[in-house]
């Protein structure tokens, strides 16, 4: 559990301040730089009326940035280092629909989904917070499979079991990001999962794997989708 250091927060807002370029201080861009990824989201946030957009993992706002500009909808992000939100913080001021919070995705996550308990519309969730030895995803997935009646999740850093040109991470023994690390959630939940359908060759940016899960509600309206195929 991340402790609240005030003076980290400073030095992440100065940082931002001083930063000549602050949308590649996240890597490549929004979304790793990977314009399909980019496009799919631009897709989703399009066509679905979300009542809120929910991202683990802020790091420096880049993904929060973009995903701010496509709806209008709050867009909370949560993340664990003081220091990145600090930045974040400087980053998104005069986005008062960009809601940011500090700490662990699994302690933060109960508190933002209950402001939405009583609403029938879907929610939309980035699970990017996954770095050190603590692996919340399936925590996160429990949280919101429990909660919400209609969501969507992409997942990042996520195999793509027929294209090993899509990178994911392997934790070793604290897990890997693979289907099989899920599975049994998406078994006990009846979630539907799909992958991306081009080929990473056709990716730009870090060329990061990733997995989109939806509620059973909600599948139709994944299916219609352009660039995904369904796990099979």
């Amino acid at each position: 559990m991340n402790i609240f250091n005030a003076a980290d927060v400073c030095r992440g807002m100065l940082s931002c301040h001083f930063s000549a370029s602050k949308v590649k201080l996240d890597g490549h861009g929004p979304f790793n730089g990977q314009i399909l990824r980019q496009c799919l989201v631009v897709s989703i946030l399009n066509r679905i009326p979300f009542v809120a957009v929910v991202e683990t993992g802020t790091f420096q706002g880049c993904t929060t940035e973009f995903i701010s500009l496509l709806t209008s909808s709050p867009v909370h992000s949560i993340e664990l280092s003081s220091r990145n939100y600090g930045f974040a913080i400087a980053r998104l001021r005069g986005r008062p629909h960009c809601r940011l919070h500090l700490g662990s995705s699994e302690a933060v996550l109960p508190r933002i989904l209950a402001q939405y308990s009583k609403s029938q519309k879907p929610l939309f969730f980035y699970l990017d917070a996954h770095w050190d030895d603590y692996l919340p995803l399936r925590d996160e997935i429990i949280l919101i499979a429990r909660a919400c009646p209609n969501f969507i999740i992409l997942i990042d850093d996520f195999e793509v079991p027929s294209d090993p040109g899509y990178h994911w991470d392997n934790y070793g023994a604290s897990g890997q990001l693979t289907f099989g690390y899920i599975s049994d959630l998406v078994s006990q939940f009846g979630l539907h999962c799909w992958y991306p359908q081009l080929s990473s060759s056709q990716e730009t940016g870090a060329r990061r794997g990733s997995i989109l899960i939806s509620s059973g509600s909600m599948a139709e309206a994944v299916q219609s989708l352009p660039g995904l195929i369904a796990h099979v």
